[in-house]
């Protein structure tokens, strides 16, 4: 909750009010200094944190300062590790009230809106709650509530105080809490009713739940009535009982989330997202398409992170015919911040990918479908990421995520429990040890799990699957690179041998010419370990004004390895995409989705790794499975075509939906480029 509607009494905005989170835990803790609860805060609807809200003590930043009975909270800003003290743990100090902070299940943590970049003209942001046991080497995640959304303007809920306690009401003198309401915010948050406290209770009786019921009504104002406490011996209040009285006003109302009755089918695939949202700022997009010879029944399941599902959809599509929806669509009124989404069909050969971007279209990328639980996925750190961790299963999985750095040495692991159909998304910064933010790489292990990394800096995100050691290999292909000229690519690699491995880059232009012409480069990866290449390595100068291009050769005669292209512009502030090495491709790539107008274009870029000319024939196709148009030309030896779709086929209409297909002589890496016609964003899907 905040203050918000008392600064707006007052003549203040949003960048007065104070924002404060309350958390309860199953057990009492002897003092703050023995529990670590946080808040991950995104204020610029990324999906991604950008600060932390955590309890400690009074000069925790200074290693010479001890753990102290001065209980505060602390904000650190993610992307430069700056951390400050924020206000007294519980609002107000033990001067003031007394709180009580030992002994207790109870804490609220709380930081003014300005101190994390709102304002009135953004007001709004996504957390999650977490809590992790504390003072070890590496912090052990205990528990985490997710997708949480509050917007400071539009509150939901505001409560009137009078007293000047704060958010502290006093009994006797104060049985009655007034309470403004607006229907259609609290619908939008996904907020369940009013939690209230009882901080000097016993453990059993200081909470209440109070469930919101409404009338088609959107703005209300209710009284809460408390009553008298209950005698009891072991404490000096007890839990209320509460009545409430309202009065209403009629406006629109918010829609909530359809379900849908399902399809009664045996499920022949499954396709995993384990990372979708939809809100006001950002969407998720899916594209699906239907390659079997039989029309394919498709059952849609959105689960938040506890594992209860929020929402249901069906779809059918008839033979090679596309499906492309936004959650919007797919789910009326659906709002979600952070959760997954499972899709069924009742055919085998049926794939897709996801996309997701802000409604701005200034930030978009995305990830094929995952079609398979795996139990191992890498994922390597160019930048800091949120690693999203899906149980697919219908029993609770126990997972570990380690780290390992260039070297190849392992940090503690972290152990949890993901519910039935749960999910948890992991900063990598809490799983990292102090200092670094990015470099070596993570590895996660469970059972029935999918898994995904989202990776982002001011002004982009990008995103990747899981990378399966099964899928290793001692030849890979990253068929895009460019550096120079305003562009900038480096690559991850890991080793999957438990003894060093030398690989082999060439960087060969599109005219299937060593670039440089003279040489190629060489790295031995540590056992277990990883390392990095750069533009430099390969002579070539990133900030410079020329542009270099084309795809790269990784290989190994002695052991295999994985690993992932990101590619960004020169500053890294404008797009980026991760892409995965491919194997040496197939004939047939399919991708699933098209998008070819005024503000979008689609790309493809084919590599021809043998050492023979190869033809190739790239065909469009409507939603409907009708040919658009195609396109016949030969890729020499070596070689790599890049063009864009208008480019292949001048004739092509405006598409906003459809897929294209490239059918090869021989087997050739290739992949699709999605990006708006200003050059502002930038996303690379693999062939599906």
């Amino acid at each position: 909750r905040s203050d918000y509607a008392t600064q707006k009494a007052a003549g203040k905005g949003v960048a007065d009010t104070t924002l404060s989170f309350a958390l309860v835990t199953y057990g009492n803790w002897n003092s703050a200094n023995d529990t670590s609860l946080r808040i991950a805060l995104d204020v610029n609807s990324d999906g991604i944190t950008d600060y932390t809200l955590a309890n400690s003590y009074a000069g925790a930043s200074d290693s010479t300062v001890d753990p102290n009975d001065a209980f505060v909270c602390r904000l650190c800003f993610r992307a430069t590790g700056a951390c400050r003290e924020t206000g007294s743990v519980n609002v107000l100090p033990p001067s003031r009230i007394n709180t009580l902070a030992f002994n207790t299940n109870l804490m609220i943590l709380s930081v003014r809106a300005t101190d994390i970049g709102l304002t009135d003209a953004r007001s709004r942001l996504q957390f999650n709650a977490e809590s992790y046991y504390p003072w070890s080497s590496s912090s052990y995640l205990l528990d985490r509530i997710s997708g949480m959304v509050y917007d400071v303007a539009q509150p939901g809920l505001s409560f009137s105080q009078p007293s000047g306690d704060g958010y502290y009401f006093r009994y006797p003198q104060q049985t009655q809490i007034a309470v403004d309401y607006q229907q259609s915010a609290l619908q939008l948050s996904g907020a369940q009713g009013i939690l209230l406290l009882f901080p000097h209770n016993i453990r059993e009786s200081r909470t209440q739940t109070i469930a919101l019921q409404f009338a088609g009504s959107s703005s209300t104002t209710t009284t809460t009535t408390t009553a008298p406490p209950a005698s009891s011996s072991s404490t000096s209040s007890t839990r209320p009982s509460t009545t409430t009285s309202t009065s209403t006003s009629t406006t629109t109302s918010s829609a909530l989330p359809t379900t849908t009755t399902l399809y009664p089918l045996p499920a022949a695939a499954r396709l995993f997202f384990p990372r979708a949202v939809h809100f006001a700022e950002w969407t998720t997009a899916v594209a699906l398409l239907n390659r079997s010879g039989s029309t394919s029944y498709f059952n849609f399941r959105i689960y938040v992170d506890s594992g209860i599902p929020l929402a249901t959809a069906v779809r059918s599509l008839p033979p090679l015919n596309q499906l492309a929806e936004p959650m919007s669509s797919l789910f009326p009124g659906l709002v979600l911040s952070g959760g997954w989404l499972e899709i069924e069909s009742s055919q085998k050969d049926v794939t897709g990918f996801h996309l997701s971007y802000n409604q701005s279209a200034t930030v978009m990328d995305g990830t094929v479908a995952e079609s398979a639980p795996g139990q191992d996925f890498l994922f390597p750190l160019p930048e800091a990421a949120e690693i999203s961790l899906v149980n697919t299963t219908e029993e609770r999985v126990r997972f570990q995520v380690q780290y390992f750095d260039d070297s190849g040495s392992p940090s503690a692991p972290v152990q949890s429990l993901l519910p039935p159909k749960g999910r948890v998304a992991l900063l990598s910064s809490a799983l990292l040890p102090l200092g670094r933010t990015s470099g070596g790489y993570l590895r996660c292990q469970g059972t029935g799990l999918a898994a995904h990394a989202a990776y982002s800096r001011p002004g982009w995100v990008s995103m990747l699957p899981g990378l399966n050691p099964a899928n290793g290999a001692s030849l890979l292909y990253a068929p895009q690179f460019a550096a120079g000229g305003g562009y900038l690519t480096v690559l991850d690699l890991i080793n999957l041998e438990a003894s060093p491995t030398p690989v082999i880059a060439r960087l060969i232009g599109d005219n299937g010419a060593l670039v440089p012409s003279t040489s190629s480069v060489t790295v031995t990866l540590p056992a277990s370990g990883s390392t990095r290449l750069s533009p430099s390595q390969f002579g070539i100068n990133p900030a410079g004004a020329t542009l270099v291009q084309g795809y790269v050769q990784l290989e190994s005669a002695s052991g295999r390895f994985l690993g992932a292209a990101t590619f960004t512009d020169t500053p890294g502030l404008r797009f980026g995409s991760t892409t995965p090495f491919l194997p040496s491709g197939t004939t047939t790539s399919w991708f699933s989705q098209v998008a070819q107008n005024e503000q979008y274009y689609t790309g493809v870029a084919i590599v021809n790794p043998s050492l023979l000319d190869t033809d190739v024939q790239v065909e469009v196709f409507s939603t409907g499975g009708q040919s658009l148009g195609k396109s016949q030309l030969t890729v020499p030896s070596r070689s790599r075509m890049v063009r864009t779709l208008a480019g292949l086929l001048p004739s092509l209409p405006a598409l906003s939906k459809g897929y294209f297909r490239v059918v090869a002589s021989k087997p050739m890496p290739a992949i699709a480029l999605f990006g708006t016609n200003d050059g502002q964003t930038l996303s690379a899907i693999p062939a599906q």
